[in-house]
Parts: structure tokens; sequence; C-alpha cells
């Protein structure tokens, strides 16, 4: 069973905070934060044990050092990781970035919400997904 962890990784520092402030709402703290893909794939990569793996990772869709399309696209490659959810969640609703996520394996995609009420929604769904 993989750790109810969340993965959250978010080039824009207002989203993170606004992101935080919706799990710390929930007061799920099993979360951690990164900026960018390459810090996200270092940490799964540090991991000496599945049992850490988190269960969910959660991307924004474009990022200027790795976007989420090849995040997921490298977190898919490996093996070890095939158990991990992945999701996007992102500003543009786009049915094209959607088409492309599921494709590549992302397990849902969803759109930022611009309303607090509308991230404790889903923020709720995220850790539903996971425990």
């Amino acid at each position: 069973m993989l750790n109810p962890l969340i993965l959250l990784v978010d080039d824009d520092a207002d989203d993170l905070q606004f992101l935080k402030d919706g799990f710390d709402s929930c007061s799920f703290t099993a979360v951690a934060f990164f900026e960018d893909g390459f810090s996200l794939l270092n940490y799964l990569e540090s991991l000496d044990d599945a049992l850490k793996y988190p269960a969910l990772v959660i991307s924004d869709f474009e990022m200027p050092k790795m976007d989420g399309k090849t995040l997921i696209t490298k977190i898919r490659e490996q093996q070890r990781y095939r158990l991990i959810d992945v999701v996007v969640l992102s500003t543009f609703n786009n049915e094209a970035y959607k088409k492309e996520s599921l494709h590549l394996g992302a397990k849902n995609y969803f759109v930022k919400p611009n309303t607090f009420s509308e991230l404790a929604v889903l923020t709720k769904g995220f850790i539903k997904m996971v425990m």
C-alpha cells in the first residue's frame, strides 16, 4: 500500500500557497510541495522503499522547467511508480490539454478553482482519493 502522501508541483508560488491553505483547512498535513517537476522526480528517486511512495501526484500542466506532460511521461515510464495516481490541476480549461494528460496516463484533469469554497471541495476530493 502506498503512503497517503500527496505530492503537489506548481511553479506559481501563489497557487502553491492557495493549495496549501486548502489542505490546511482540511487538517490534512501529508502534503509535500514542489516548485518544479525536476525537484519532484528527485524526491521520488530518493525514496528507498515503495511503501514510502506517495499515493497521488498533483501537477500543473504548464511549467517552465518541466511541463506537466513531461512529468507524467517520466513517472509513467518507471514501472516502480505504476501505482502512483497522477492528476493535472491547471489554470486552463482546455480540452486538448485534458485529452493529452489522460492519454499520457493522468487519472484526471482539473481546472484550478477561483474561490476558496471551490478549493475546499476539490481538496476534499483529493484527500478521498488517497484514503
